[in-house]
């Protein structure tokens, strides 16, 4: 009766180590490099200005089928009256005309496009592991932001940037960047997939909180994180009108370029902040930073 009661005392422990096992190998693999992202965009309203955009060029199209009737007409009459010298001389008076205001026209679009310029930013921020604390501060915003309108991301912008400030001991590395775009779907397309390729550097959004959809995921770190060695911070702003960015070669030049990031609500049209890793007791290790965020430069 004791070695029945033995082996099925044994044959629970090895159940449970084995579930254990197999919980801790799910874990594993599920979980590598965690990573926050939050903010939002007002893209969206952006359908407005494509459809007047092709609307626009519908004119410009019907328009210049038009002048190509006018041309026509022109040509049925000189051929009509022989060629006189008179129609003649309006068929050419025509077309200094329409060439004239081809060039204004030209002119007045493009000087009106460049008045209109709007800048797509990405900031990247190279920190040593020690900078624990700011992951989380940025975890806590995270957490409480409103990131359903324009106020919300520049309180999420200038608060990652307060953040970044505060660590600027831990500082390693930085890069900046700035695009400027005419329109506004060209300027969405180029955020998306700069946004889209920061992203698949991360393993798992362990804490997202974008245009207020919120979700929050368990991270259980890998046995090769335990070691704290760095973070990296990346913040993408899409703005209307220009934006300067400098180069960044030392910690102050990478100040400099934090504290630029002032903007008014109305100026922006998008804001996105990724870290990673997002836990506080989740870093990344050396050849993960250099394989994945090659335009990090020391400082």
């Amino acid at each position: 009766m004791a070695s029945i009661k033995i082996g099925l005392s044994n044959q629970a422990i090895f159940a449970i180590t084995l579930l254990i096992l197999w919980i801790c190998l799910l874990l594993c693999t599920s979980f590598a490099a965690s990573g926050g992202r939050m903010g939002g965009d007002a893209f969206s309203s952006s359908d407005q200005s494509s459809s007047s955009s092709s609307h626009s060029d519908s004119h410009h199209h019907y328009y210049h089928h038009d002048t190509n009737k006018a041309y026509s007409s022109y040509s049925s009459k000189d051929e009509r009256s022989n060629g006189g010298s008179e129609d003649g001389g309006s068929s050419i008076l025509t077309a200094v005309v329409l060439i004239v205001f081809a060039f204004v026209a030209f002119f007045m679009f493009y000087f009106g496009a460049k008045n209109k310029e709007s800048s797509l930013i990405m900031v990247q921020v190279g920190l040593t592991g020690k900078a624990n604390s700011l992951q989380k501060q940025l975890n806590e915003i995270a957490k409480t932001a409103d990131t359903s309108s324009s106020k919300g991301w520049n309180l999420i912008l200038s608060e990652t940037v307060l953040a970044l400030l505060q660590h600027r001991q831990h500082f390693i590395s930085g890069y900046a960047t700035v695009k400027y775009h005419a329109g506004i779907p060209s300027l969405e397309n180029n955020f998306r997939q700069l946004l889209k390729e920061e992203r698949q550097k991360i393993d798992i959004e362990s804490l997202v909180n974008v245009n207020n959809i919120r979700r929050q995921k368990a991270v259980i770190c890998k046995a090769d994180k335990l070691d704290k060695e760095y973070i990296v911070v990346t913040i993408f702003i899409a703005a209307k009108n220009t934006y300067e960015a400098s180069t960044i070669k030392s910690i102050d030049d990478l100040k400099r370029v934090l504290q630029s990031l002032e903007f008014s609500s109305e100026e922006l049209l998008a804001v996105e902040v990724l870290w990673t890793p997002q836990d506080e007791n989740d870093t990344l290790s050396e050849d993960e930073l250099l394989e994945d965020y090659p335009l990090l430069r020391p400082i």
